[in-house]
C-alpha cells in the first residue's frame, strides 16, 4: 500500500493544480460561458479544445513536462497534456478523478503485486456523469473509457488523496450499437439488385468510423467506404454515399455515425429452374466466424460489448412465390446462470404479398464469457456467418 501512496502523492500537485496558471484562467473564460453549469458541456468543450489545439511528441525533451512550455508552445507529450485538462478543469470547477492504469492487452492491472509496466495509462474520471476523457487518444472525446483499457483494473484517488481500485467498466451498457434499415429491390427481371441501406453506429463503433475517417489515407479511405457500402458484395456500383455526424466532436452525448447509401449489384442472384435464387445474407456484410476452432485454449474476451439491430425489406416482384423462407430463422444464445440472454443471434420474417421482413438482433453484453461454454458461445458467432451465406428463392407462378 505504500507504492500506492507514494504515487499517489508524487503525481497529484499535477493531477489536481492549486494554483492556476493566467493563461489557463484567461483561456477558461473565452472557453467556458458564466452561466454553464452543465458538467458534461464543459468537460467535453476543454476535450476537443486541447485535442484540437495542442500536439502531442513522442520525444525526450524536459520542456514538454512544463506547463509554461507547455501553454506557450501549444506541445507536450502524451503524459503531461493531462497538466493542462487538470488544470482548465480545476478553474472551471468540475469535480474529477484521476485513473492510472494499463492496456489490458499487454498488461492486467493487478492492486496486490505492484509493477511500474501497469502505470503506462491516465483517465480522468467524473463521478457524477460516469464517464471518462482520455487526454491521449485523440480519436476519443468524453464518454466511455476506450476499449482497451475496459474491463482491466485501476487505481482511482481524487484531490484529497484518497483512493481506491476498481474494474474498468461501462456504465452505459447500450453504449456500441449498429442499426441497420435496409431495402433491397430488382431491376430487369432479377439481374439486377438495388440496396437502399441506413445505418447508424453508436459508441465505440462511431469512434473507429470517425477516427477511419479523419486519419485514413486515400487507399485506407476506398477500403473503409467498401465497409460502410455492404461489404462483401463483389462488383458493387456505389450510387449515392453520405455520411452524418462525422467530426470527432459531437455536442450531444453517443451521437450516433450515420450512413445513407445506395449501391447495385449483378453478382447476388443466379438463375434457376422456374426462378432466380438471391443470396440475400449477403447484404449484411462479412461475418466473422470460429468454424475452425474446435477447442478453445484461451478465455473468451471480446473487444467491447455490442449489439446489431438490422431490418431488411425485399420487395417481391409481381407472379412470384417464395421458397427457402424456413432457411431464414435462427436462434442461438448463451444464456448467464442468473438466465439472461448476455449473447445472442436471433432472426425472423414476416411475409406479406408485397413484401418480406426480416429482423435480426445479435447481441455480447458480457465483456467476457466462461471457456468452458466455448461452445455456447462459438454458435452464436458462427449463426451470423450462416445467415449472411443464407439465399432465398424466387419462384415464377
Amino acid at each position: 500500500e505504500d507504492y500506492w501512496e507514494n504515487i499517489v502523492s508524487n503525481i497529484s500537485p499535477i493531477m489536481f493544480p492549486k494554483n492556476i496558471h493566467p493563461k489557463i484562467l484567461e483561456l477558461s473564460s473565452k472557453l467556458i460561458q458564466r452561466n454553464e453549469n452543465n458538467e458534461y458541456n464543459i468537460a467535453n468543450k476543454i476535450d476537443d479544445y486541447i485535442k484540437n489545439n495542442f500536439t502531442i511528441l513522442e520525444n525526450e525533451n524536459a520542456s514538454l513536462n512544463n506547463i509554461n512550455y507547455i501553454l506557450e508552445n501549444k506541445t507536450s507529450n502524451d503524459f503531461s497534456i493531462i497538466q493542462v485538462y487538470t488544470q482548465l478543469l480545476t478553474a472551471s470547477g468540475i469535480n474529477y478523478e484521476i485513473v492510472i492504469t494499463s492496456n489490458r492487452y499487454y498488461n492486467r492491472f493487478d492492486s496486490e503485486f505492484f509493477d511500474p509496466n501497469m502505470l503506462r495509462e491516465f483517465l480522468i474520471y467524473f463521478p457524477k456523469e460516469k464517464k471518462y476523457i482520455a487526454p491521449n487518444r485523440l480519436e476519443y472525446r468524453i464518454g466511455e473509457a476506450p476499449f482497451n483499457l475496459l474491463g482491466n483494473y485501476g487505481i482511482y484517488f481524487d484531490k484529497f488523496l484518497d483512493f481506491y481500485f476498481s474494474e474498468i467498466i461501462q456504465n452505459d451498457q447500450s453504449y456500441s450499437k449498429i442499426k441497420r434499415d435496409i431495402n433491397v429491390g430488382f431491376e430487369r427481371k432479377f439481374k439486377k439488385v438495388i440496396i437502399n441501406e441506413y445505418q447508424e453506429y453508436t459508441g465505440h463503433w462511431a469512434i473507429n468510423n470517425r477516427s477511419m475517417l479523419k486519419f485514413s489515407d486515400e487507399k485506407e479511405s476506398v477500403a473503409f467506404k467498401d465497409y460502410l457500402t455492404a461489404s462483401g458484395i463483389k462488383n458493387k456500383k456505389i450510387i449515392n454515399y453520405e455520411i452524418i455526424n462525422e467530426e470527432l466532436f459531437q455536442k450531444n452525448y453517443n451521437t450516433p455515425f450515420i450512413v445513407n447509401s445506395k449501391i447495385s449489384t449483378e453478382t447476388l442472384t443466379k438463375r434457376i429452374k422456374n426462378g432466380y435464387e438471391v443470396k440475400i445474407g449477403n447484404v449484411i456484410g462479412m461475418q466473422s466466424q470460429l468454424y475452425g476452432e474446435i477447442d478453445r485454449v484461451h478465455p473468451i474476451e471480446i473487444t467491447y460489448p455490442n449489439q446489431y439491430d438490422y431490418r431488411i425489406i425485399i420487395k417481391i416482384p409481381k407472379g412470384y412465390i417464395i421458397e427457402g423462407l424456413e432457411g431464414l430463422i435462427y436462434n442461438k444464445n448463451y444464456i448467464s446462470l442468473m438466465g439472461n440472454k448476455i449473447c445472442k443471434f436471433e432472426s425472423n420474417y414476416e411475409i406479406n404479398d408485397k413484401e418480406i421482413i426480416i429482423s435480426i438482433q445479435e447481441f455480447y453484453k458480457n465483456l467476457r464469457y466462461q471457456k468452458n461454454r466455448y461452445n455456447e458461445f462459438r454458435d452464436v458467432i458462427n449463426a451470423a456467418s450462416d445467415f449472411y451465406h443464407t439465399s432465398i428463392k424466387f419462384i415464377k407462378k
